[in-house]
């Protein structure tokens, strides 16, 4: 038996990608989560009304995904204290490897070119101070940091950009954006369940960037998703239009040469899966 994979957040979205991926490997795996789940097959399920309570068993490997992916929930500025609380509380258990999944907008959105994880993030939001916060206590105690990009795919959220999108489809009328003109970076989430499983798994440390590489505007989603669904005629309709640029990818380079690690599903793949409902 392999020595047991603690996974927190195990519920969410990626959460339970994630558990799929380790399973499917055929690892010790324990789901710790704050209600009931089904799991799979020699998969332990652990519940919890505080992550803070966790106890882990000796010698494992934590993947933390135990946080709000909802930026918009998130104002108070004590959420990174109480993060980073978290995070520390499990490194004082001695973890035999620790990785933490961050987020991408801890760059900012400001630089128009992909991202490297050897430059300066700017954070702009509690969320993203929150995250950079985290990653610096998980690094210093020797953890990996997962740089996640926009993560789509079965059971994503409802208020995601994509799903607001999907949800218009079919439709006569114009489908409605906020604004087209953010580039952000789409990552599949089975490509992302088996990034985090690698870093895992493996034995690379620092921070790593998993997302495609490749940057895609909203209202160009928009237009796939339309055109994927054989709606390509319909219009679109901005409801909150700026004139200023924002734009999101991450530079995947070192964690393929590194863990060895690219995303196979292109947006365009993923797009129609979703929609002819191969979730």
């Amino acid at each position: 038996m392999t020595d047991p994979v603690v996974v927190t957040g195990a519920s969410g979205f990626i959460g339970r990608a994630l558990v799929v991926e380790l399973a499917r490997r055929r690892h010790n795996v324990i789901a710790v989560a704050h209600t009931p789940q089904s799991w799979p097959a020699g998969v332990e399920g652990t519940l919890v009304k505080r992550y803070a309570d966790l106890v882990l068993p000796d010698c494992p490997t934590v993947i933390h995904l135990a946080e709000t992916s909802h930026q918009g929930a998130i104002e108070d500025v004590s959420h990174s204290a109480e993060c980073v609380a978290l995070v520390q509380s499990l490194l004082a258990q001695g973890p035999k490897r620790f990785v933490y999944a961050s987020s991408a907008v801890v760059y900012g959105d400001t630089m128009l070119h992909p991202r490297r994880p050897d430059e300066n993030p700017f954070p702009d939001s509690v969320y993203a101070m929150a995250k950079l916060a985290c990653e610096g206590v998980a690094l210093a105690a020797g953890g990996t940091v997962a740089r996640l990009a926009n993560v789509y795919g079965r059971g994503m959220a409802k208020h995601s950009v994509l799903a607001e999108i999907l949800a218009q489809i079919p439709g006569r009328a114009p489908l409605a954006i906020r604004d087209g003109r953010p580039v952000r970076d789409f990552l599949w989430i089975d490509d992302a369940a088996r990034g985090l499983a690698d870093l895992a798994l493996g034995r690379a440390h620092g921070v790593f960037n998993v997302g495609t590489g490749a940057g895609t505007s909203i209202a160009d989603l928009a237009r796939l998703a339309l055109r994927s669904a054989g709606e390509g005629r319909r219009a679109l309709r901005e409801t909150h239009p700026t004139e200023q640029a924002s734009a999101i990818v991450l530079d995947i380079e070192t964690m393929a040469a590194t863990v060895g690690w690219r995303p196979v599903v292109s947006l365009g793949d993923g797009v129609a899966r979703l929609l002819q409902g191969a979730l």
